[in-house]
């Protein structure tokens, strides 16, 4: 038995990459079964298409295990009868997989590989429901973060070096503009804009076809100018958050970091100042919350949310205020 990578784009538990190299399916297997998962190319976007190969994969790999046809809504009632009752997946990533191979097989249908009755029978497969797996939930997902400890974790990376100075200029900027992290990796030096004395950021939002503008505040801006000044004595390139050579002295290289290597440097100085539950979409939440107190409308515009309701269900923060009963009577 080996720890392997999928060839669906992205990578799994250690659970559930342990299996036998002849387990393994490429995309174009996957696609054998489902062909509507290459229709959804250029209709979903990257994130999301990387997450349909891989819960395609798992659920292809759960039939081929258990002697079931993949096409049939009743296996993938019995999938969600085993992440249920025999792991410990919480219900929304069970719900979140359901969903996906629901959206292949009508992908699959609408390209007529597939009858549209069954396709209709995998959308009546219930999801769980959230109370009967409710102590499966993380209770520090929505641990918000206070300004001191993101001052914390902007000091934390060594400024000395110039790995410090980038990682510093990339939490600072999480921070510092509450954009996500796939708009984070990729904005380039040209996208930031200058705008009465302030900075803002343009970035290719989540869904969007055009471009939005994000505030960058004066902390983040100035740790992006000195990451930049130090690597302009290496390469001179638009990717403002570029990776270095693996060597143990590594040199800047021209390509931009990639999601993962940015999450990586997150959790390193999180676990490094004693906050492990913090991810770059903590700060999302940070900034989010913290404009949402404020004004809702400006929140919305500075996350990038289409709806007011977004906003309100995911960064309104819902306590209970102390003394609200005090002056009734």
């Amino acid at each position: 038995m080996v720890s392997i990578a999928l060839d669906v784009g992205g990578w799994l538990s250690a659970q559930e990459c342990t299996m036998t190299a002849t387990s393994v399916q490429s995309l174009s297997e996957l696609a054998g079964h489902f062909p509507g998962l290459l229709d959804l190319a250029g209709r979903v976007n990257a994130r999301t298409l990387t997450e349909y190969r891989r819960d395609i994969h798992l659920y292809l790999s759960f039939c081929r295990r258990e002697g079931r046809d993949a096409r049939e809504p009743q296996s993938l009632r019995a999938w969600r009868a085993d992440m249920a009752d025999q792991t410990s997946l919480s219900p929304n990533t069970i719900n979140r997989r359901l969903a996906a191979v629901k959206r292949v097989v009508r992908a699959t249908a609408l390209l007529g590989d597939l009858p549209m009755d069954v396709a209709h029978g995998f959308s009546l497969v219930e999801s769980v429901q959230v109370a009967p797996l409710r102590a499966r939930l993380r209770t520090d997902i929505r641990t918000p973060l206070e300004p001191d400890q993101v001052r914390k974790l902007i000091d934390a990376p060594d400024t000395e070096t110039l790995s410090g100075l980038r990682d510093r200029a990339l939490i600072a900027t999480f921070a510092g503009s509450g954009c996500r992290i796939s708009e984070v990796v990729a904005f380039r030096v040209n996208d930031i804009l200058a705008s009465q004395g302030a900075w803002l950021l343009r970035v290719l939002g989540k869904g969007q076809s055009t471009p939005r503008l994000a505030p960058l505040n004066r902390v983040a801006r100035s740790a992006i100018h000195a990451w930049l000044t130090e690597r302009s004595r290496y390469v001179d390139v638009q990717a403002v958050f570029t990776a270095f050579s693996p060597s143990p002295n590594g040199r800047p290289l021209a390509r931009a970091i990639t999601s993962k290597t940015a999450w990586r440097a997150v959790r390193k100085y999180a676990e490094q100042v004693g906050l492990p539950h913090v991810k770059p979409h903590s700060f999302r939440r940070f900034v989010g919350t913290r404009l949402a107190a404020k004004d809702l409308r400006s929140a919305q515009l500075a996350l990038g949310h289409k709806r007011l309701e977004t906003t309100v269900s995911h960064y309104v923060l819902d306590e209970l205020e102390a003394g609200l009963t005090e002056d009734l009577f």
